[in-house]
């Protein structure tokens, strides 16, 4: 309350100057003390919101760091993320041409053994050739052993023939007209 408002019990015993300066000066005085209070007041009002300002400033400067870690690690997950579902990718393409090279290697052995069984089949087919022909040369030595034993046997048949006219010639010289001419039926036409 201001000090206007108020009346003290000891007026009544001053003169009405004296109390008029008495009650100026206590009004002033009271006013003073009064504004005082009330800029200690303001003042104290004045510190404590910007006690206030600050602890929200300072509140939001750590919701904000809070807020900017909150981003960060968002950003941080979602560069993981992308890094995960990339090597998952990564990974199902060397998968997928892993199993392409060994179907290829299946078919490649498939093939190599394929090809083995013909080596195979021709080498066996190559030996019994060889050995065909062998044998094939076997039997045309032999032939040949007995064509030439035959020819042989011929010309001594022959030899001995002649060697038998001409002994017949000179012990019989009747008989070499017939040795020379001898009749179709006999065995020494043929001979010769």
């Amino acid at each position: 309350l201001k000090a206007s408002r108020l009346r003290f019990p000891w007026e009544p015993a001053l003169g009405s100057s004296q109390v008029a300066d008495l009650r100026r000066r206590l009004h002033q005085a009271l006013d003073e003390v009064a504004d005082e209070e009330t800029r200690s007041a303001l003042q104290v009002e004045a510190s404590a919101r910007g006690m206030t300002d600050d602890k929200n400033q300072q509140q939001l400067i750590r919701d904000n760091h809070i807020l900017q870690v909150k981003n960060a690690g968002r950003k941080e997950i979602q560069q993981q993320d992308k890094r995960h579902l990339k090597s998952q990718f990564e990974i199902s393409r060397l998968q997928s041409a892993l199993q392409a090279r060994e179907e290829d290697l299946t078919e490649l052995k498939s093939s190599n053994s394929k090809y083995m069984d013909v080596v195979a089949k021709a080498k066996f087919e190559r030996q019994e050739a060889f050995e065909q022909r062998e044998a094939a040369q076997r039997i045309t030595n032999h032939l040949q052993g007995i064509n030439d034993r035959h020819v042989a046997a011929v010309k001594a048949l022959a030899l001995a023939q002649a060697g038998e006219r001409a002994q017949r010639v000179e012990a019989h010289p009747a008989e070499r007209a017939r040795d020379i001419c001898p009749p179709q039926g006999s065995e020494r036409w043929y001979l010769q």
